[in-house]
């Protein structure tokens, strides 16, 4: 945050013991001045104290003001516990909207700007925040739901673990996996390699006592396979027709199939293809349609992944083409 702009020395009263403590405080959060302030926001580290008296460690009750041009958000919150009526609550926020204002230039002063949200609660303030990038209450609710249960897993001794996953099974699907990998990544990148190692333990209980994790289990048994015969057949010396055997054989597991597919992409040529249609035409009944149907899903995906490179293709010339209009390169890059 902008300390020259928008945070200043001050004296407030804390609000635990109500004796007078000098704190920096900002009270206006505008992204058009601060990229940062959105974040700041957000994570909840701003305007935090410590009395010197009572020992009191945390967030310092004030009016803020956030402001978002490009969202056209401009909101505003004042702590109830402070009670002040609302006359006053107008008085002291009104500057900071003032402030705003004065900061645009004319074109960019709009309507929302005369019409600010007052938001009751500090959680509304973020709710509201976050709504604004699709990001709604009921998928904060359910990510919290689903920290609480990882928190009060790893509170749990070992042995009762097991009983714990149980209870909370309806919480255990992607969006848990996806957040405690997250952990687990977060906590590795600092070096908190005890933080890991727990996590790490979490996530394998997870796996190994719930349907969902014996499902992910599986497909991950499945892929290690098709990448294990992948290998032995690359050692032993790759032909098409060893490839096409591979697949055939992968055909009844979808998971099987999509990794020597993607990991294979580049032998499912033409000549592949020659290959498997003659292998139909050779066939009949059951077997001809199974191999019918098979080529079928093969095209599929390896238009798909064709259509994911290409796409990454024209994302790095474009990329590459935007560096080269820059006059000066070293600049650009």
């Amino acid at each position: 945050m902008k300390e020259s702009e928008n945070m200043a020395k001050t004296t407030i009263s804390c609000p635990q013991c109500r004796q007078p403590v000098a704190a920096d405080i900002t009270r206006l959060f505008d992204v058009s001045q601060d990229p940062q302030a959105k974040q700041i926001l957000l994570s909840g580290a701003y305007n935090l104290i410590q009395c010197p008296n009572c020992g009191y460690q945390g967030q310092a009750p004030t009016p803020i003001v956030y402001h978002d041009p490009d969202k056209e958000l401009l909101l505003t919150f004042f702590p109830p516990e402070l009670s002040v009526p609302v006359n006053q609550q107008e008085q002291m926020i009104g500057p900071m909207i003032n402030k705003v204002m004065e900061s645009l230039p004319m074109e960019k002063r709009k309507a929302y700007l005369f019409k600010p949200e007052t938001m009751l609660t500090r959680q509304r303030l973020m709710e509201r925040i976050l709504e604004e990038d699709g990001i709604t209450p009921e998928m904060l609710e359910s990510q919290q739901k689903r920290l609480n249960f990882l928190q009060r897993l790893a509170s749990t001794s070992p042995d009762a673990r097991a009983e714990v996953i149980k209870q909370e099974e309806e919480l255990v699907d992607e969006e848990l996996l996806m957040i405690l990998g997250r952990l687990i990544q977060s906590a590795a990148a600092s070096g908190e390699e005890e933080s890991t190692q727990v996590l790490a333990g979490l996530q394998q209980e997870i796996l190994e006592n719930t349907e969902y994790g014996q499902e992910i289990l599986a497909q991950a048994k499945e892929q290690q396979a098709a990448i294990e015969a992948l290998e032995k057949a690359s050692k032993e010396g790759l032909t098409r027709e060893k490839l096409l055997d591979l697949i055939i054989e992968a055909a009844d597991s979808e998971i099987r199939l999509v990794t020597l597919v993607s990991m294979a992409r580049g032998g499912l040529d033409y000549a592949f293809f020659q290959l498997l249609s003659e292998r139909i035409q050779r066939a009949s009944g059951e077997q001809q349609a199974k191999l019918t149907e098979l080529r079928e899903n093969l095209l599929e995906m390896t238009n798909e992944i064709d259509k994911a490179i290409k796409e990454q293709q024209g994302l790095a010339s474009q990329l590459l083409d935007e560096i080269l209009e820059q006059e000066d390169i070293e600049e650009a890059t």
